[in-house]
């Protein structure tokens, strides 16, 4: 599943970069296609647990499998996510509209933020990487996105929703790195609209605060 989710994103950004539709049919053609594979993993994961809690012979896998369990959800909510933003970028496809190809960057940039979680999940008990390591990159991506500030200006609503899904999703990874919700919302910082940004014509007072007409 995060393999897969790998090159959905990395699918979208290079189809936003070239704008080839293609590309763009097919990362919204997969990611819908993973719903029927993430309802089996919530239910072997169940079922998994439940043998793992009552069978003494795979107690020693109670751990991994209670792990793994905690992160269904926020890798579930992560692809639900995706599918939007692919369904967004074959819309602006569509529309012939220009999205700001820092945002594509970052889109891109997933594709390492899915492998290193992808890694940490078949790294053997107490190997590498883990999830300290991607929380690492995961941080490395909310920072960047949060320097991002498109909706300040962005006129496209396909490119501010585009936006919205990337800090969603880097939320929803944050957590399947090990973080608390709380501690993950934190990592974003809250977006200004364009009423929060000073205005430079504004009249200024001589302290130079805002003058009051």
């Amino acid at each position: 599943m995060l393999d897969t989710m790998r090159r959905v994103v990395a699918s979208v950004a290079a189809g936003l970069t070239d704008g080839d539709r293609s590309n763009l049919d097919w990362a919204l053609e997969t990611a819908r296609a993973t719903q029927p594979d993430l309802d089996q993993l919530g239910a072997d994961l169940a079922g998994g647990i439940e043998i793992a809690r009552v069978s003494p012979v795979f107690w020693s896998s109670r751990a991994r499998m209670d792990r793994l369990q905690a992160i269904a959800e926020p890798l579930d909510n992560a692809v639900r996510n995706v599918r939007v933003m692919a369904r967004r970028a074959l819309a602006s496809n569509q529309a012939r509209q220009r999205i700001d190809p820092a945002l594509v960057t970052e889109i891109g940039r997933l594709a390492d933020s899915f492998k290193i979680l992808r890694d940490v999940v078949l790294a053997p008990p107490d190997g590498r990487p883990d999830q300290a390591d991607a929380a690492r990159v995961l941080r490395s991506a909310a920072r960047r996105a949060n320097a991002l500030h498109l909706e300040e200006e962005s006129e496209s609503l396909n490119e501010v929703m585009i936006y919205g899904q990337l800090r969603s999703t880097i939320v929803d990874l944050l957590q399947v790195a090990g973080l608390s919700r709380t501690s993950a919302v934190a990592q974003m910082h809250t977006v200004p609209t364009k009423k929060d940004v000073p205005q430079k014509d504004a009249p200024t007072s001589p302290a130079g605060e805002p003058g009051v007409s």
